[in-house]
């Protein structure tokens, strides 16, 4: 993604990007790790395409922060502490949880 342009045209083409993801059904802190975008970003990115009635698929799982797991649950999943993983992905199965680190 090109850094030139004004900011209107930098957060307009940014905006392509966040609905191509949103539309495919990503978590929204998926595609903030993905997009590098603040939390303030996010929250402008999502009230426009809120407002623009943006076509989306419900995200199947869940995500969160590495950091925001519980200490018991990061030392479960034993990563080696050179590659940390941003997000851990949640997926709600009939029988289950399937819960899979996701490094950037």
């Amino acid at each position: 993604m090109a850094k030139s342009g004004t900011p209107a045209q930098r957060f307009k083409e940014m905006h392509g990007e966040f609905l191509k993801l949103w539309s495919e059904g990503l978590p929204s802190l998926e595609i903030a790790i993905q997009l590098g975008l603040s939390a303030s970003q996010l929250a402008k990115h999502t009230l426009l395409a809120y407002e623009e009635d943006a076509p989306r698929k419900a995200p199947s799982y869940t995500c969160l922060r590495w950091n925001d797991l519980p200490d018991e649950m990061r030392k479960v999943m034993s990563i080696d502490s050179e590659h940390v993983p941003t997000l851990v992905k949640f997926e709600k199965f009939e029988d289950g949880v399937l819960v899979t680190p996701l490094f950037s």
